[in-house]
């Protein structure tokens, strides 16, 4: 299954460097994919690689948005793929029009039943 981390409020610097290990350390609940959104007072910024977390902790950008002062929230996802590829694309966050997310496990069906109770 997957690993999700995060932190919210006055995150300070030594909040921001707990977020870093705590997604490093997180890498034991899935290697395949990393990533992370970001949220400040004004806007939502994510990222996401098909890399253990090691490697995405190294990441210029990674660390640019992680160390921002101004974030309010930050939620981190490792990925143990269980359903589809490894790829960019299928790494965590997701973004559903104005909703950015995260989830672990698998939804199979759940679109289905949704639209079939409406």
């Amino acid at each position: 299954m997957c690993g999700i981390i995060g932190g919210a409020g006055n995150i300070t610097h030594e909040g921001r460097k707990m977020v870093k290990l705590m997604l490093l350390l997180d890498q034991i609940r899935g290697f395949n994919s990393t990533g992370i959104v970001c949220v400040d007072n004004q806007d939502v910024y994510t990222m996401k690689k098909a890399v253990h977390s090691t490697d995405f902790l190294e990441m210029k950008q990674a660390n640019s948005l992680l160390d921002c002062v101004h974030n309010k929230a930050i939620i981190g996802h490792n990925r143990a793929a269980t359903v589809g590829a490894v790829t960019n694309t299928n790494a965590h966050p997701f973004e559903h029009g104005s909703i950015t997310g995260v989830h672990n496990g698998t939804f199979n069906t759940y679109y289905q039943t949704a639209r079939s109770s409406l």
